[in-house]
């Protein structure tokens, strides 16, 4: 009667390397900006024994800090300014720095809705040659059929 194969060593098991995933977003605890971070958040805590997670994102209070940790979790924020456009495009290059800094070690980037800035953020994941998971969720704003009608950019991705 033939041996079964032997079972993996626990040691070897647990040494299988867990994906990396950066989720992008509009806000994230604590800085609660609506249902987006709460399931973001839900997902992280679920998901964070398969999965290892860093979140980037935007956040409109100054004083909120760059790099902090929530549910073990890196979390970092860039402000921004939503109330000029150029503002806007100020926080850019430093929202794309934190971005390649953030991304260059990750296997996928998940951005959770569609906004301006994951229309960079898109273009430099494909630089990286990074694997793009988008979210669209909000009916009217980032469904398909509303991103479709704001252009062709968001297809790129």
């Amino acid at each position: 009667m033939p041996t079964p194969p032997p079972a993996a060593h626990p040691s070897v098991e647990s040494r299988r390397a867990r994906p990396k995933v950066l989720i992008v977003l509009g806000a994230y605890y604590p800085d609660l900006g609506g249902g987006g971070a709460i399931q973001c958040r839900e997902v992280v805590r679920r998901l964070r024994g398969d999965v290892q997670f860093t979140i980037l994102a935007t956040t409109t209070d100054p004083f909120m800090p760059r790099r902090d940790e929530v549910d073990g979790v890196p979390v970092h924020h860039v402000f921004v300014n939503p109330h000029r456009w150029f503002l806007k495009a100020w926080a850019a290059p430093g929202l794309a720095w934190r971005f390649l800094r953030i991304a260059w070690s990750c296997d996928a980037v998940h951005f959770h809705g569609f906004s301006q800035k994951n229309i960079l953020l898109a273009f430099l994941s494909k630089c990286l040659r990074k694997r793009i998971i988008l979210n669209l969720h909000t009916a009217g704003q980032d469904d398909p059929e509303a991103v479709r009608r704001r252009g062709r950019v968001a297809f790129w991705s």
